[in-house]
């Protein structure tokens, strides 16, 4: 075992790592696991370790989190041994794996480590599995920008990937050998870069969805991420900025605005004293009574890690599917909230396109300002719905309303219930506008959350007259989305 000083010094170092940490810091935690477990009989502990300092850097992981892993992991060599200890895994787990497979990826991950293409025959279920990896970690990563719950997020990872995550370490455990490898002394490097783990049997987002979340992220105006902080926490410069922009805006609302976080800073820095004048009559300057930030604060919104939550494609979803999707989603939003009393609309009426110009870019913003994500992730959900209800013939509304609505009220890995809370609400709006609509031979159907053929019927005898964007607002507030009480919604 390691000397238990070492080892607490791996420890601290690993906690010191977070989201700001340079590759000095990342390469300072590699050191000392390389200084913690020198000896070749230590390497499952180089591995676990190696992992959870991945797991904070490529995956946003809490270092609390990524460290109860290591407790956790069964990772072995790749050999007979291992491969028993990784079946015995599956068996207690309940996943039918092929045993063929398995020792295809044992014998592989022996020879090459960087073989990931043998992994993708050992079933569907390992698939999912790593899908729901990539789905929490994400929304953890989002949640742990806005909220600060990357450690609830991670124990959500921990205790939905089962089986999936046996398969994947023990792909990523080789990629950490590797990478300890090339930073020993034995084997310097030039680089520094940590590589990052390729998805072991799920394919990454496609091109377009990166291109999508870098459009929907993009800085327009050097401004936006300025006035996406509190005033209190602007420098100098910034706030110079702020003025200048004020001295060439355009309208009067604008330069109001522009002046009010001027005022906001100047208060929150100097006070509201009177003016003091010396001897001879001249003002004196003022003196700042709280401490001025001498390095620019980050935005309270990060916008692109929820670009990349929100925009995920369902899978085979091209980005602009996904795009159109949004814009129908950021319709509704912005229509429902304007409909209920909201001062005023968040932005202009978005063309269903496709394009994720400057005028979706400035809605997707503004709305996940002001909404947040989570009311994000719901408009998404509803856009994807709304996009499905104007189809021609549009089949299937179990699995589209479940794909739309599901991973809003259960886990991803869940099953589909019979009865479910989007059922509930689908059945519910049929309801409502077929009696409204005062459908001839228009017959109420059983509310019980089971969306099978009657329900079928019952939308597409109900959907012609109410329209999809009224079906799709009704439905949104049979699920909850549009409670009067949401001052966030509706302030």
């Amino acid at each position: 075992m390691s000397d238990a000083k070492k080892l607490n010094e791996l420890k601290t170092s690993i906690r010191k790592l977070g989201p700001e940490s340079t590759e000095a810091d990342f390469k300072q935690a590699f050191d000392r696991l390389n200084t913690a477990f020198p000896e070749q009989g230590q390497l499952a502990e180089r591995r676990a370790y190696g992992m959870a300092i991945l797991d904070i850097r490529e995956r946003g992981f809490h270092p609390d989190a990524a460290l109860v892993n290591c407790d956790k992991m069964e990772i072995s060599e790749a050999s007979d041994a291992g491969l028993q200890s990784l079946q015995e895994k599956l068996t207690e787990e309940n996943h039918a794996f092929d045993p063929t497979g398995m020792k295809a990826l044992a014998d592989e991950m022996d020879a090459d480590p960087a073989a990931a293409e043998t992994a993708k025959g050992i079933g569907d279920e390992a698939r999912d599995a790593i899908g729901v990896s990539k789905h929490v970690s994400n929304l953890g990563k989002v949640a742990a920008k806005v909220g600060g719950a990357a450690l609830k997020s991670a124990d959500v990872v921990e205790n939905t990937i089962g089986v999936g995550k046996v398969v994947r370490n023990t792909y990523l455990a080789a990629k950490v050998i590797d990478e300890l490898n090339r930073r020993s002394p034995k084997n310097p490097t030039p680089s520094d870069d940590v590589e990052t783990p390729p998805d072991l049997v799920s394919e990454r987002p496609p091109k377009d969805h990166d291109k999508l979340v870098s459009d929907l992220s993009k800085q327009d105006d050097p401004l936006e991420t300025i006035l996406d902080k509190d005033p209190a926490d602007l420098t100098e410069a910034e706030v110079r900025d702020v003025m200048l922009a004020r001295k060439g805006a355009e309208t009067d609302d604008e330069r109001q605005k522009l002046f009010a976080v001027e005022q906001a800073f100047f208060g929150d820095k100097y006070g509201s004293e009177a003016v003091k004048y010396d001897a001879t009559g001249r003002m004196e300057a003022p003196k700042a009574v709280k401490p001025i930030n001498e390095k620019p604060a980050p935005a309270k919104t990060d916008l692109k890690a929820i670009a990349e939550a929100v925009a995920k494609p369902l899978g085979e979803e091209s980005g602009p599917e996904v795009a159109k999707a949004l814009q129908a989603g950021l319709n509704i939003l912005n229509r429902v909230r304007t409909e209920k009393g909201a001062k005023s609309p968040l932005f202009s009426e978005l063309k269903i396109d496709g394009i994720t110009g400057p005028k979706t870019r400035g809605a997707f913003k503004q709305t996940a300002r002001k909404l947040g994500p989570a009311k994000l992730e719901e408009g998404m959900a509803l856009g994807r719905f709304e996009r499905f209800a104007e189809a021609p013939g549009s089949k299937d509304l179990r699995a589209k309303t479940a794909s739309a609505f599901g991973d809003l009220f259960r886990k991803p890995s869940a099953a589909q219930p019979r009865s479910s809370d989007e059922g509930y609400a689908l059945q519910a709006t049929i309801n409502d506008l077929g009696r409204d609509s005062g459908l001839s031979g228009f017959a109420p159907i059983r509310e019980d959350g089971d969306v099978g053929p009657r329900t079928e019927r019952a939308f597409k005898q109900v959907l012609p007259s109410a329209g999809a964007g009224r079906f799709t607002a009704k439905l949104g507030q049979h699920l909850g989305f549009f409670d009067d009480d949401d001052d966030v919604m509706f302030g």
